[in-house]
């Protein structure tokens, strides 16, 4: 379980930080989705010169900080929506709901 928390985490992590590195300064960010742009950097070999980028805090306690409360938001997030849509599909959601949260 831990594992895959962790792993879920740096997967979260990897794709916040790239979408604030390249942002939307990126010139092909929009026709090469979900690793492409990796692939068009590779080629054309000028990524990190020509935008800006955002740099992270370097203490490494607030870097933790940021990403295990981001990480625990957007699970939450997706978790609460899950729920309600569950519950939807019960017969008494009245009773089952306020049951499967606790």
């Amino acid at each position: 379980m831990v594992g895959l928390i962790v792993l879920l985490s740096a997967i979260a992590w990897v794709g916040v930080r790239e979408r604030l590195c390249r942002g939307p300064h990126h010139p092909h960010r929009d026709r090469y989705p979900a690793g492409g742009d990796r692939l068009w950097c590779a080629a054309h070999e000028r990524c990190s010169e020509d935008r800006p980028r955002v740099r992270a805090p370097g203490d490494a306690a607030v870097l933790g900080a940021i990403l295990s409360g981001s990480v625990i938001a957007f699970f939450a997030f997706i978790g609460f929506e899950d729920i309600e849509n569950m519950a939807e599909e019960t017969i008494d959601p009245e009773t089952a709901s306020p049951r499967a949260v606790f």
